[in-house]
């Protein structure tokens, strides 16, 4: 029966979730499209409250964001997978 780190897992999600939203953030300045931008935007403001926009303040604000959802997921996941290996 193995064990899993909560803090490590949790280090790893938000480590990924940071990386995922700064692909998406530098994404959207290569759309072309006027349509494809705005909906990139739009998705970006659902996704991250309090998104102002392709600015260093909406990327730290993103990045924040993403972090503590990643701890947070992350910390989920471990342990139920550890409450679940328990049994």
């Amino acid at each position: 029966m193995s064990t899993y780190s909560v803090r490590q897992w949790a280090l790893a999600l938000a480590i990924i979730a940071v990386t995922i939203f700064g692909i998406c953030f530098f994404w959207g300045s290569f759309l072309s499209d006027p349509a494809l931008k705005d909906l990139h935007m739009n998705l970006m403001r659902v996704c991250f409250p309090g998104f102002s926009g392709m600015t260093l303040g909406g990327f730290i604000n993103g990045s924040i964001q993403s972090i503590v959802w990643g701890l947070v997921i992350g910390w989920m996941l471990a342990s139920s997978l550890n409450m679940f290996s328990k049994k």
